[in-house]
């Protein structure tokens, strides 16, 4: 079965809130379903094109069913 891959880009309107109610439970869900977190950053450099994103979280999963 092939591995799936969950990309979520955030505008982030309340920094606090964000960091501690949102991060938390976004780390908790990704080891909840054995995934593993490859790319999470805080105002990523594009390197090609346009990313407007305050964070960007890239997420592996052993299949779509687990993501």
């Amino acid at each position: 079965m092939p591995k799936e891959y969950v990309l979520s880009g955030k505008g982030i309107a309340d920094m606090n809130r964000y960091v501690n109610e949102y991060l938390p439970a976004t780390r908790a869900t990704v080891d909840e379903y054995g995934g593993t977190l490859l790319i999470y950053e805080f105002d990523p450099e594009s390197v090609e094109g346009e990313w407007d994103y305050a964070h960007t979280i890239v997420a592996e999963f052993s299949s779509a069913d687990a993501a």
